[in-house]
């Protein structure tokens, strides 16, 4: 039976919802308290998801966690989005020098690979959650600006741009009311990719080492599991599941509105 993209959105919002706003109500237990007596336990009554090695709540942390993971994620987003937009229709309706200097700069960005610019970046930042926030964005910037130029170039060459340009609307004017208007559709499909790939990345580096030590992260939590892997693998199961579950619904929407856009 298909779903329907309106559905797959509120199931994302609302799963969404559970890790960014709800983690207080739905757990007493901290996520960072160590209970050396309540080791690697199995999911009861007291611990609905179990305990890690070094006894911390998994039920607690993966809430948490969670709401860690998805902030990041969306700072990340945010930074990508707003100043790669910004290049983008910069470079698109700039002329002559400005705008090759910002096609020089975009595609020597996409000559680095993210993952290892964003190494690049943490080495010279250190870790820590700020560190991991503006060394995803950073590394998405280029993407999203060679996209939004790629984009805004089309728009400008439509018939009722050129028909705003000949009854003199200054070039700000068309971005504002035009523009940003017709790429709309566009920057909400790419966000929700960036968002997928901040995800990932952010947990990824987490995972490396790159967050601080013992802290609520989907990543964290998957690189601490390693400790007790082979005698107990649960511990792994909630994050790896979590992260699994939140990709899928946003490559259902994405794949959803392609569609719909296309069609």
């Amino acid at each position: 039976m298909r779903v329907s993209s309106r559905r797959i959105m509120l199931a994302l919002i609302f799963w969404l919802i559970c890790f960014l706003l709800l983690p207080p109500l739905l757990t007493s237990a901290s996520p960072t308290q160590t209970h050396p007596d309540q080791q690697l336990r199995l999911p009861s009554a007291d611990y609905l998801l179990g305990t890690d090695y070094l006894g911390r709540d998994i039920w607690s942390r993966l809430l948490y966690g969670g709401q860690n993971t998805l902030l990041q994620a969306g700072l990340s987003t945010f930074i990508a989005m707003t100043i790669g937009s910004a290049l983008g229709i910069v470079s698109a309706i700039s002329r002559s020098i400005v705008d090759r200097l910002l096609v020089a700069l975009i595609n020597a960005m996409l000559a680095i690979p993210g993952l290892l610019l964003a190494l690049v970046l943490l080495t010279l930042l250190g870790r820590g959650s700020g560190a991991l926030i503006a060394a995803i964005g950073i590394t998405q910037i280029a993407p999203v600006a060679l996209i939004v130029r790629t984009a805004t170039q089309q728009v400008l060459l439509t018939d009722y741009m050129l028909a705003s340009y000949a009854m003199g609307a200054t070039s700000w004017h068309r971005v504002r009311v035009h523009v940003l208007r017709m790429l709309t559709p566009l920057l909400l499909t790419y966000g929700l990719v960036v968002f997928g790939y901040a995800i990932m990345n952010g947990a990824a580096l987490a995972f490396l080492g790159f967050q601080s030590p013992g802290t609520a992260d989907w990543g964290v939590m998957l690189a601490e599991a390693r400790n007790s892997f082979r005698l107990t693998p649960w511990p792994a199961l909630p994050p790896g599941l979590a992260i699994i579950v939140t990709m899928m619904l946003l490559n259902r929407i994405v794949t959803q509105r392609d569609k719909h856009t296309n069609g």
